[in-house]
């Protein structure tokens, strides 16, 4: 049976959230060298894209941002040739998701951030929909939503008009 398509999160109140959640990061790091940010697959690059103006903007700083491959599967190599980690060896990382579900896709860029020796790794994922597979939580969340197996969660993100939405259907 088809579901109808849901509004869960407008563009108001996505800005009002991303700014809420680039608070919580510069709490969280107080003091210390803010993160590189690891966006995972095209939609979390954009998220940490969007993350990264907002904490920058609030900070007063330039935050570098890299793109992860978004690993559904296990991969057979975890080298990833296109760019060098070693701009992030020994420094703190953000891994940034747009869902985490199972939490597979954030375990296997787990895997190649632990790689490269990182200070520190943190998680922030747009969408918590629960129903995890693997032991993972995220550090920053921008909407906890409480989904049943067969529901499906959509983000929209127009990074030129800096926009994020989210679905359920």
């Amino acid at each position: 049976m088809y579901k109808e398509r849901v509004l869960v999160s407008g563009a108001k109140q996505a800005e009002l959230t991303m700014e809420r959640i680039a608070w919580q990061l510069l709490e969280s790091y107080s003091g210390q060298e803010l993160p590189v940010f690891l966006g995972i697959g095209e939609r979390g690059f954009s998220v940490a894209v969007m993350l990264a103006n907002e904490t920058g903007k609030l900070s007063g700083q330039s935050l570098q941002v890299y793109r992860l491959p978004g690993w559904r599967n296990q991969p057979d190599d975890l080298t990833y040739p296109k760019f060098d980690p070693e701009s992030w060896r020994a420094r703190k990382v953000l891994l940034v998701d747009d869902v985490l579900y199972t939490g597979k896709t954030m375990y296997y860029a787990l895997q190649f951030v632990m790689q490269t020796d990182p200070a520190q790794v943190k998680s922030m994922v747009w969408v918590d929909r629960g129903h995890r597979c693997f032991p993972l939580a995220a550090d920053f969340v921008g909407i906890q939503l409480a989904t049943v197996l067969q529901d499906f969660v959509e983000v929209k993100i127009s990074l030129t008009e800096n926009q994020i939405e989210t679905f359920l259907r």
